[in-house]
């Protein structure tokens, strides 16, 4: 397996994490890789769609669900059998997931279709499922939800502005102004923030997710920032910390959540 993504590609079950991978050739073949954390070893790969890009999982319906940017499709991965039980039809260019936790529905950016898909399960497992497609900004690229409002939150990353949706209307209830070029966001929700990465400028701009308005201060990273993760509750970290990584610096930012302040630069190879 050639290349693996950076930008919400790792996706976690109960013991395992999951990432997507692409041949690094004209025909991009795309790859779901289980790995075995306490071992740090890829117990073993399958096949998905052309040139994978985001993925998020549903324990609780134990399904892995993998954005096909270059065929414009969904796979639908069971744990169980450790095989694609559907391949749903989207927009063009999928490019990140996110699982609502509450009403399992499934939302996917599509870069290339100015839309977000909503894929809607029906029936009992394996599923049949339905597909809304609602229009955003210009060419989306995250996805995050709030679960406490079932909020959608959307960065498009070509008009600089954040679409925050309402996960049961589908009604679009804030558009956002942040910067040049958003990609990556996270939400803590404890805090009610939301973190948002804008490539060009190389910072992170907050929002005030109860009001939708942004800070008038960003948070320096590095260059090309892509993607944001947040790691609010963990054991092995300490809490509301704020992952940032730079594609062009090679380096992951660490951001205290509390204090909105770079607390630690970690090269990577």
């Amino acid at each position: 397996m050639g290349r693996s993504h950076v930008q919400r590609l790792i996706g976690f079950s109960a013991d395992y994490v999951w990432v997507t991978g692409t041949t690094n050739d004209v025909a991009a073949l795309g790859y779901l890789c289980k790995v075995d954390p306490s071992t740090n070893t890829v117990v073993s790969c399958y096949r998905v769609g052309l040139n994978p890009r985001g993925l998020d999982t549903n324990r609780y319906l134990g399904q892995v669900y993998v954005a096909n940017n270059k065929d414009n499709t969904v796979s639908v991965f069971d744990f169980a059998s450790n095989a694609v039980t559907s391949t749903v039809n989207v927009g063009a260019g999928p490019i990140q997931v996110a699982v609502d936790p509450n009403t399992y529905n499934v939302f996917v950016t599509n870069n290339l279709a100015n839309t977000v898909s909503v894929l809607q399960p029906q029936g009992v497992t394996p599923f049949s499922w339905s597909v809304t497609n609602i229009n955003v900004g210009f060419k989306p690229w995250g996805v995050a939800i709030d679960p406490s409002t079932d909020n959608v939150w959307v960065t498009n990353s070509g008009d600089g502005t954040v679409s925050v949706l309402s996960g049961f209307t589908y009604n679009t209830l804030a558009t956002i102004k942040v910067g040049d070029t958003p990609k990556g966001i996270a939400l803590a929700t404890a805090s009610h923030t939301a973190y948002v990465a804008d490539s060009s400028t190389g910072a992170v701009t907050t929002i005030n997710m109860a009001t939708f308005s942004p800070s008038t201060t960003t948070i320096g990273v590095g260059n090309g920032p892509l993607s944001v993760a947040g790691m609010f509750v963990s054991a092995k970290f300490p809490p509301n910390l704020i992952f940032v990584t730079n594609n062009l610096s090679n380096t992951l930012s660490v951001i205290d959540a509390s204090t909105n302040t770079v607390v630690a630069t970690i090269v990577v190879p």
